[in-house]
C-alpha cells in the first residue's frame, strides 16, 4: 500500500519510527522531503504523490498546527479523498494530549500515540485500521451531510406545497363566504322593501308581530356579516 504522511518538520522523529514500521509491513511510505527534487514545483509535486497513494497518514501535534504548509497538505488531502471516486483511507495520529482536531477530521476516530512508551500497541492498532477495507470516515461524512441537505431540501419543497394548496383552500373559502354575504344581503334589501310595502297596509296586532320577528331574523343574519367584514379589514389594515 502507497501511503503518505503529513506531518509537521518538528515530529520529524516520531514519523521517522513511523515509516520504519510501514516499511517493514511491506508498505511504501511517501515523505514530502524525500519526493521533491531540486527544480521541482513544491505544490505540483505534492498534488500528484497525493494522488497516487492509497491511504493518508496525518500526524496532528502541539507544533503540526503552527505549520502553513501542513495547513495546506491537510486541505489537499480533504479534497482528495471527498472527491474522487476511488475509497481512500484517512487515519489521523495523535502524538500530543491535548489536541484538537479541525472540522472533518474530528468524525474520524483517530490513532492515539500519546503515550510514546506503548507505541508498539498503538502501532499494531494503526496497522489494523491500514488492512481493513473499510470506506473512509470522512468521505461518509460527506455522504451523511449531503444525504440531509436533499433531504432537508425535500422537506422545504413539501411544506411549500402544503402551504400553496393551503392558501389556495383559504382564497377559494373567502371567496365563497363573500358569494354568500353578497346573495344574503341582496335577498334581505328584496325582502325589507317587500315588507314595508305591506307594513303600512297592515291592520291586525299578528302580522304587526311577524314582521318584528322578521326584522329581527334579518339583524340575527347581517350582524354577524358586518362583524366578519370589518374584522376582516382591520386585520389587512393591520398587517
Amino acid at each position: 500500500m502507497n501511503i503518505w504522511i503529513t506531518y509537521s518538520y518538528h515530529d520529524k522523529e516520531f514519523v521517522d519510527k513511523l515509516k520504519n514500521g510501514l516499511t517493514s509491513k511491506g508498505h511504501t511510505i511517501s515523505l514530502v522531503e524525500h519526493t521533491i527534487e531540486i527544480g521541482d514545483s513544491i505544490l505540483k509535486t505534492i498534488e500528484d504523490h497525493i494522488m497516487r497513494a492509497d491511504a493518508f497518514l496525518i500526524v496532528f501535534s502541539k507544533e503540526s498546527k503552527k505549520s502553513k504548509w501542513f495547513t495546506f497538505e491537510l486541505f489537499l488531502l480533504i479534497n482528495e479523498v471527498t472527491n474522487r471516486k476511488k475509497e481512500k483511507r484517512l487515519i489521523p495520529i495523535v502524538i500530543n494530549k491535548g489536541i484538537k482536531l479541525p472540522p472533518f477530521i474530528d468524525q474520524i476516530v483517530y490513532a492515539d500515540f500519546t503515550n510514546q512508551d506503548n507505541f508498539e500497541n498503538s502501532f499494531h492498532k494503526l496497522l489494523t485500521s491500514l488492512e481493513k477495507p473499510k470506506t473512509n470516515g470522512l468521505l461518509e461524512t460527506e455522504k451523511t451531510i449531503e444525504t440531509l441537505i436533499k433531504e432537508k431540501e425535500k422537506l422545504l419543497q413539501l411544506q411549500k406545497q402544503i402551504y400553496e394548496l393551503d392558501n389556495t383552500k383559504r382564497v377559494e373559502i373567502k371567496r365563497l363566504f363573500s358569494f354568500s354575504i353578497i346573495i344574503t344581503m341582496i335577498a334581505a334589501i328584496i325582502s325589507t322593501v317587500l315588507v314595508f310595502s305591506e307594513f303600512f297596509n297592515a291592520t291586525d296586532i299578528l302580522y304587526s308581530t311577524q314582521i318584528f320577528y322578521y326584522f329581527l331574523g334579518v339583524l340575527t343574519t347581517l350582524i354577524p356579516t358586518m362583524y366578519y367584514i370589518l374584522k376582516n379589514k382591520r386585520n389587512k389594515n393591520g398587517k
